[in-house]
């Protein structure tokens, strides 16, 4: 009887994940493919983006993230063109070259 629940609690568990959604694309092929992403994102939120820190941490910042590793990024937030305490967060993990959607974004606003 135990191991019954055991299986039915991880088919539950699957069924959640399966059918779970992100409010954007996780698994991108080009670091573009991620800006289109991490822009849409914002589009979709109550916020704008400060232009000139995109600019300068995203455009021209540290570039992609070499093989296995994570390079984040914090974007400062606009409303009504006012800077805003919240903050755009997200993080880029290069997933390795041999890899199709080799690049995994992760991103929230806090």
């Amino acid at each position: 009887m135990h191991g019954t629940n055991l299986i039915n609690t991880t088919l539950d568990i699957l069924d959640e994940t399966k059918n779970s959604k992100s409010d954007y694309v996780i698994y991108h092929d080009t670091m573009h493919s991620v800006e289109r992403s991490v822009l849409d994102f914002v589009k979709k939120s109550p916020f704008d983006i400060d232009k000139d820190d995109w600019f300068h941490s995203f455009t021209s910042g540290p570039g992609k993230p070499s093989e296995g590793k994570t390079t984040p990024f914090h974007i400062r937030l606009l409303k009504g063109g006012k800077e805003q305490k919240k903050q755009l967060h997200f993080q880029v993990f290069n997933r390795g070259n041999n890899i199709t959607n080799r690049f995994e974004l992760n991103m929230y606003i806090l």
